[in-house]
């Protein structure tokens, strides 16, 4: 569960990071519509947020509440570097980490 908890987080913070105009350009060279920035910050928020299902079903509530702040501040840096030294590598991540979270969670859980 601690797999599928730090996956959907790494996602949802890809999200959030793909939101930004910098962030957006690095990763698909073009500009971000506004709506396409809106969309992702949302989902993001939605997959941060999905991140704690697992945390709370396997852990219960008072710890699966830790892990998933533990997981978020773990999530955080990996994806840091990637966008900052290499953004090919970060889309590529970040596309993998949502359906991977997703099966964790469903092979676990």
């Amino acid at each position: 569960m601690a797999w599928a908890c730090l996956l959907l987080a790494f996602a949802g913070f890809g999200a959030i990071a793909a939101s930004m105009d910098r962030h957006y350009e690095d990763l698909l060279r073009r500009e971000p519509p506004a709506r396409t920035r809106r969309l992702l910050r949302g989902v993001g928020y939605a997959v941060l947020a999905l991140a704690l299902g697992p945390a709370i079903s396997a852990w219960g509530p008072s710890v699966g509440t830790v892990l998933w702040l533990g997981a978020l501040t773990m999530a955080a840096l990996p994806l840091a570097l990637l966008l900052t030294y290499r953004p090919a590598w970060a889309r590529q991540a970040v596309c993998a980490a949502l359906p991977l979270g997703l099966l964790a969670w469903g092979f676990v859980g």
